[in-house]
């Protein structure tokens, strides 16, 4: 699923670009691990509503609306929150991105993850994706545990405010045991 998306539908929206095929490489090596992750844990449903919280409430504007949230916000944190925002950056993060002409102007970006977008609701999303190589995503609970456990909250929660009473991080824990 990921390769075709790769394969029919993004690369031939970079190529229009006019990138380079180390450039192509580099936005679809991303895409596609960020893909990779996302879909090994979407059986997961904790883990997927917590995860596409990041990108929901910007999915919230996307077209078409008569896809489901969930699909646009899998568009958003895969696609349009991957290095392919480099290529309309005036500073990009990765130096091989770097062009003297803007190669993606905002007002292509609703093409590119309107694209996306109906691509992956067509998609089979429930088949499940082998483990990948470097799961981008999937240890995220273990090294910001904090954040995660307020995300967590929030996608859990169908009210304005909420309670948050953070963990105990084990440093913390061993700290102020060590001090007594």
């Amino acid at each position: 699923m990921i390769q075709g998306y790769t394969q029919t539908v993004h690369l031939p929206q970079l190529r229009s670009l006019a990138l380079n095929k180390r450039q192509r490489e580099i936005v679809v090596e991303d895409v596609s691990r960020r893909l990779e992750s996302l879909l090994f844990h979407w059986n997961d449903q904790a883990f997927r509503r917590t995860i596409l919280m990041l990108g929901s409430e910007e999915a919230t504007f996307w077209e078409p609306q008569t896809v489901s949230l969930e699909i646009r916000s899998l568009v958003v944190v895969a696609v349009r929150n991957s290095l392919i925002e480099d290529l309309g950056a005036s500073q990009p993060h990765t130096k091989a991105l770097e062009s003297r002409k803007k190669q993606l102007r905002d007002e292509q970006m609703p093409w590119i993850t309107g694209e996306a977008t109906k691509y992956f609701e067509a998609a089979n999303l429930d088949a499940g994706q082998g483990k990948p190589e470097r799961d981008m995503f999937g240890d995220l609970s273990h090294r910001f545990p904090i954040a995660w456990h307020a995300l967590s909250l929030l996608m859990g929660s169908s009210e304005d405010e909420i309670v948050c009473e953070l963990p105990i991080m084990e440093a913390e824990s061993m700290d102020s045991s060590a001090s007594k």
